[in-house]
């Protein structure tokens, strides 16, 4: 990192989207299976957020995260863990006066390693709820980057939430403005 500060123009934002899926049951996992898929959420992003402090000071601090810290995935469980510390970090990070927005991202359908392999399982079922598409994702990552957000989270889904069932318990969340 201060090499790459040095030697290039300022660095102006980060968009951290780092990600390892590592599917297997919770109680099934060994040690590795757990914090190997960890390391790229949670010490990726650390690291990040501490280079970039108040002394490096930035125009946008974007984190990647997913849908997953909030509806959770048994199968991926260190997957949404980290997802919910980036969501908690960017809370921090706002708190501290810094750049910083947690967007949790629903299943990209035409681009990305699930529409390159396939949703399987249970995410298959949540694909057409979650999905989201790749135009609709640059819009808003756009938005973001040019500061027309002032949240600290945003939830990029292809969920209405009053009327989707499966979503009452964000609903209330969202009327709260916690999930926008």
């Amino acid at each position: 990192m201060q090499q790459g500060t040095t030697d290039l123009p300022p660095i102006a934002g980060v968009v951290q989207m780092a990600m390892m899926l590592r599917g297997t049951l919770f109680e099934k996992m060994s040690y590795a299976d757990w914090t190997q898929p960890l390391r790229s959420k949670i010490q990726g992003t650390l690291n990040l957020h501490n280079y970039f402090s108040a002394t490096r000071p930035l125009d946008f601090f974007l984190i990647c995260s997913s849908i997953s810290g909030i509806f959770g995935n048994p199968d991926q469980t260190q997957y949404a863990a980290g997802n919910t510390f980036q969501d908690a970090l960017a809370h921090h990070r706002r708190s501290q006066g810094l750049k910083g927005e947690a967007v949790n991202l629903g299943i990209m359908r035409d681009v990305g390693i699930l529409a390159e392999q396939g949703a399987t399982g249970k995410l298959a079922a949540w694909e057409a709820v979650l999905g989201i598409r790749e135009k609709p994702f640059h819009a808003l990552m756009k938005s973001l980057i040019n500061s027309e957000w002032k949240g600290e989270h945003v939830s990029c889904a292809g969920v209405y939430w009053p009327r989707d069932g499966r979503c009452y318990g964000q609903v209330r969340i969202g009327e709260a403005g916690a999930v926008r």
